[in-house]
């Protein structure tokens, strides 16, 4: 493993996508997110290619410039002849702004309004935009996964497509984005027969064709398919290769003069875009010509990376379903067995887990169940964010069974947790945090004094503290028993996870409840547990089915108190359960 590449390089001050605008996505995110959602890496770019860029930049004078040079042509075909064995025309080879501003004019130029272009989902979801915001149809053909994570083209379902009179495209994704597919090179020439047979066209997305996975063979269609070659246009770049995507450093290659004759017309003519900015040339030649050795390191630690998700995965998040991609940094996590909506977690991972991630239902509604990740990132940062993933799906919900445990109490008494829910009634799980917490110990009075209502309401309390039983027996006589878990065993079984920062304990409404311990006459003892550690309340029926989950994000559990008083009522004489959890 290259250790200069755990080295965490602050992006805040960047203007940065990934980093700073993450309220845009999803507005329950905040400074403490991890944002692992945009396919960037967080690894600085090579030696070579900041050298570049201060040897240009110190030139001061940043005019317009053209890709002409034969040195950034050289650069291009040189690159994909020694990596892959694919000779390039350097005529073939036209700039673009960007492979999701190529997908666009590519459209335009090699379809007609009304026309299907065919695509594999879930796939990269520009795709999908790109088609329909020009007024084209999507076709999906959709690919076959396992079960297991590893995905295969329905090729009778694809060429029944390709066949359609209206069927005029099709757009590739090579690698694929996001399931991590390498395409043999048999499936990548039936493919491209099929599409010949019926005369559609092909753009084949090849941009992260270098970030294969060690031991695996990436093939551009144009290798695969040399017969076929006018029929094709590949779009790629740099920039994933090579983390510098900000520099929209981009082109297409086409052989068929026609189709880079009316690209012209398009990029040149129309939209004026045929200029590369002066430092994306610059970028583009040293990431080529002397970037190489990077890149290869740059891929091994990706490896390495997605060995430990796999790893940890397996061990802390078993239902979770995750296989290494063939290529990409890009990891697509099915989490199906949980039976959670893919868009609910998301925004459960934002507003509670801190962590970003994709939408699996972005790349087609094959993806519900789905949540990508980007594994290109130090690795202290991918181990917390996979951490507050693990924490959020496996989180106990409403409706669920609640998870087993063996317990002692304060006073030596152990048992398992069926035989706490036994017997008619419900039990509220109060997870606090340890006997010495000034809020823990009011809260344990506000618990004592509402005793009688949930009782009422056939509900018995218990409170879990991270705390020795010499310590829990400071709190005097009760009128609960309270389970002692020194550990955080428990904690973790019921997947509640410490706030990131001690601060974010210390919102107004939890400010509140400190004044109020306080002022009630209580006192910080001594110190256990994770004193980061977020309260969480619970009410579990004697089947052991949860009928109130609630995770709480600050030290104030009021609100959750009131809410269970409310949702569970007695009417006339009888329990009633209202769920609005």
């Amino acid at each position: 493993m290259n250790h200069q590449l755990d080295q965490i390089v602050s992006r805040q001050d960047t203007n940065s996508a990934k980093w700073e605008f993450y309220h845009l996505l999803n507005p329950k995110a905040d400074a403490s997110t991890i944002p692992l959602w945009v396919a960037d890496m967080d690894f600085p770019c090579s030696d070579e290619i900041v050298a570049a860029l201060h040897r240009r930049v110190d030139r001061r004078i940043f005019g317009y410039s053209a890709h002409m040079s034969g040195e950034f042509f050289r650069s291009v075909c040189g690159w994909f002849q020694h990596r892959f064995g694919w000779y390039i025309n350097s005529k073939d080879v036209m700039v673009s702004f960007g492979v999701v501003p190529a997908l666009g004019c590519l459209v335009k130029i090699l379809t007609k309004p009304g026309d299907n272009v065919l695509i594999q989902q879930p796939v990269y979801y520009p795709f999908m935009s790109m088609v329909t915001n020009n007024g084209r149809n999507v076709l999906a053909n959709q690919l076959v996964n396992d079960g297991n994570g590893y995905y295969s083209i329905d090729f009778e379902d694809f060429e029944q497509k390709a066949a359609l009179p209206e069927t005029t495209l099709f757009i590739l994704c090579s690698p694929h984005n996001p399931v991590g597919r390498v395409w043999t090179k048999e499936e990548l020439q039936r493919m491209t027969e099929i599409c010949v047979r019926h005369g559609v066209k092909i753009v084949s997305d090849e941009i992260h064709c270098d970030i294969t996975r060690q031991g695996v063979k990436h093939y551009p269609l144009p290798v695969a398919c040399p017969d076929a070659q006018d029929q094709m246009v590949i779009c790629t770049a740099p920039s994933k290769s090579f983390n510098i995507a900000g520099l929209h450093a981009s082109y297409i290659v086409a052989t068929d003069e026609e189709i880079r004759k009316k690209w012209k017309d398009i990029v040149t003519k129309q939209l004026g875009m045929d200029m590369m900015a002066c430092l994306s040339i610059t970028a583009t030649e040293a990431a080529y010509f002397e970037s190489e050795r990077w890149l290869d390191e740059v891929r091994a630690y990706i490896d390495d990376n997605l060995k430990f998700m796999k790893a940890y995965l397996a061990e802390n998040a078993p239902r979770v379903k995750f296989r290494i991609p063939d290529a990409t940094y890009l990891t697509w996590l099915d989490i199906r067995d949980y039976g959670l909506d893919s868009r609910d977690l998301w925004n459960e991972l934002a507003s509670d887990g801190k962590v970003l991630l994709e939408n699996g239902t972005l790349f087609g509604q094959q993806g519900n169940g789905f949540i990508r990740l980007n594994a290109a990132s130090p690795r202290p940062i991918l181990a917390e964010a996979v951490r507050r993933f693990v924490y959020t799906v496996n989180r106990v919900r409403t409706g669920h069974k609640a998870p087993d445990f063996s317990y002692i109490t304060r006073d030596g008494q152990s048992g398992q947790a069926a035989d706490l829910f036994a017997g008619n009634g419900k039990t509220l799980l109060c997870f606090l945090r340890y006997a010495g917490c000034t809020v823990c110990q009011y809260d344990i009075h506000q618990l004592t004094e509402l005793t009688d209502a949930l009782n009422e309401r056939g509900i018995k309390p218990t409170v879990i503290l991270q705390s020795s039983p010499e310590n829990a027996n400071k709190l005097g006589t009760l009128r609960f028993p309270v389970i002692c878990d020194p550990d955080e065993k428990l904690y973790k079984i019921y997947s509640i996870m410490p706030a990131i920062e001690k601060k974010a304990l210390i919102t107004s409404s939890g400010l509140d409840r400190i004044e109020a311990a306080t002022a009630a006459g209580y006192h910080h003892g001594e110190y256990e547990g994770n004193e980061n550690q977020l309260p969480a309340l619970f009410v579990i029926n004697s089947q052991g089915t949860v009928e109130y989950a609630k995770y709480l994000t600050d030290v104030d559990i009021q609100p959750a108190l009131d809410q269970i008083l409310e949702q569970f009522e007695k009417k006339g004489g009888n329990l009633q359960c209202a769920v609005r959890n």
